[in-house]
Parts: structure tokens; C-alpha cells; sequence
């Protein structure tokens, strides 16, 4: 975390474009990210499995977060 922080204190722009690092995940054809994109998605990710242990409601009911949100909006209404 000490060295996310490090490099979010260097962006000044947040359009400026960030490497996407190598991982059998991302596309091939995917080379960089914009900062804010980064900074959007660790936040979600962090509030996400911050405060409760989420892998293993996920390992229990089967259902990821976005299912659960889905499922949510819908009997909201």
C-alpha cells in the first residue's frame, strides 16, 4: 500500500497514462490505464474487502459482488 500511495502522490494529471503490468488476465493489446481509471478502481476494491471477510461469503454462496449488487437494484426497485 506504502508504495501505491508513493506513486498517487507523484500523479499531478489524472489523465496521465499508467502501464498496465503483465498478468495472464489482462489482454494482450492492453497497455496502459489512465491514473484516474487506477485510482477509481483501487478505491472500489478497497471499500469492497475492507471490514469483512468477502472470500469467504464468495466461497460460500457462489455469488461475486457484482451479481450481489445486481440482485440488490433489483429488489430496490
Amino acid at each position: 500500500m506504502a508504495l501505491t500511495s508513493q506513486n498517487f502522490d507523484k500523479v499531478t494529471d489524472l489523465s496521465t497514462l499508467v502501464p498496465v503490468p503483465e498478468a495472464p488476465w489482462f489482454p494482450a493489446d492492453l497497455i496502459s490505464w489512465e491514473a484516474r481509471w487506477c485510482l477509481a478502481h483501487i478505491t472500489a476494491e478497497v471499500a469492497r474487502h475492507t471490514g469483512h471477510a468477502d472470500i469467504i461469503r464468495e466461497t460460500i454462496d457462489g455469488k461475486r459482488a457484482y451479481e450481489l449488487n445486481d440482485l440488490a437494484e433489483a429488489q430496490a426497485g
